[in-house]
């Protein structure tokens, strides 16, 4: 993955006090602005925040917009503050947007001027509608899951064949690299034995029971976990997946990688999916920023006799 700042535009939105507006006339927006940018700056100091313009009448619009996008920002706030919300599509057709309002300080016929705006063919964007600052966090998270899907680095595990149907997500501007089995393969003859030993020791004394899987094949699983580690840091990626059934299929792996997915799942640094799904992969990723924690992949079966669920 590349390591890319997070850069953010915030724009204050809103009539200043001693103008006719909603709330009422003597409502001070930049009391509200002074709030904002202390709780943002606390809050997320890995995100390189730009602008804070505020504009006050449509006359300073042009103006913001020739700025949005100078600073390879990957996305714009507007705190909508107070009456006066004209003119914001034209920062919502540069880079996709965020509208941030407390609905109590401006009136819905904004929010729906808005919400057509964010609507329209090309324009990305949300409408956060609260004045609780856990709300406006999620929105910020869901910033950051963007930028790490977009700046993500993918490694698919499989034959040739499978080029063509991953270049439609190149098309997308994140990294696919493709790799043969055989890689895997002579990374895992490698793995340092006193590693998998320790780890088969753990797996052991984690589990209520291991049952279905001999030793023989729990210790490949681990050398195959250990192996993707590798080729994830080889390639720089925080994603991968494995045409497993192809590969097993075909007999060039000799091990699935479910148990590998799992424990990568467990330290939450490597996403992971199976069967060579980048959809669910990059779902997982931008998952992992919103939810601030992994998630899981699974094709689960249910066994009714004994009210149990397999996750494969």
């Amino acid at each position: 993955m590349e390591n890319k700042s997070i850069i953010v535009r915030i724009v204050f939105w809103g009539k200043p006090k001693g103008f006719p507006k909603w709330p009422n006339i003597y409502f001070n927006p930049e009391e509200r602005i002074s709030l904002i940018k202390n709780f943002l700056l606390k809050r997320f100091p890995e995100i390189r925040f730009v602008g804070w313009d505020w504009v006050k009448s449509e006359d300073e619009i042009d103006r913001i917009v020739e700025k949005v996008g100078v600073e390879n920002e990957i996305a714009t706030v507007i705190f909508h503050l107070s009456s006066g919300w004209h003119g914001a599509e034209k920062i919502m057709k540069k880079i996709p947007t965020i509208v941030i309002s407390d609905p109590l300080l401006w009136g819905y016929a904004g929010m729906i001027t808005h919400s057509h705006n964010l609507r329209k063919n090309g324009v990305r964007g949300f409408i956060v509608s609260s004045s609780n600052w856990n709300d406006i966090e999620k929105a910020f998270k869901v910033i950051k899951a963007y930028h790490s899907i977009k700046n993500s680095t993918i490694l698919v595990i499989g034959d040739k064949t499978l080029e063509k149907n991953i270049e439609k997500y190149r098309k997308l501007g994140f990294k696919v690299i493709l790799i043969g089995f055989e890689e895997l393969k002579e990374e895992m003859k490698n793995i340092d034995e006193n590693n998998v030993k320790k780890m088969l020791e753990k797996i052991s004394l984690n589990a209520e029971k291991i049952v279905g899987i001999n030793r023989e094949e729990l210790i490949k699983s681990i050398k195959a976990y250990y192996a993707l580690k590798i080729l994830a840091e080889k390639y720089n990626a925080n994603g991968v997946t494995i045409d497993c059934l192809g590969g097993f299929y075909s007999r060039k792996i000799d091990v699935y990688p479910c148990i590998a997915f799992s424990l990568l799942d467990d330290e939450g640094k490597i996403m992971s999916a199976c069967e060579t799904d980048i959809n669910s992969l990059l779902t997982k990723i931008a998952m992992k920023e919103i939810a601030d924690r992994p998630g899981f992949l699974s094709e689960p079966a249910i066994d009714t006799s004994t009210n149990l669920a397999i996750y494969a």
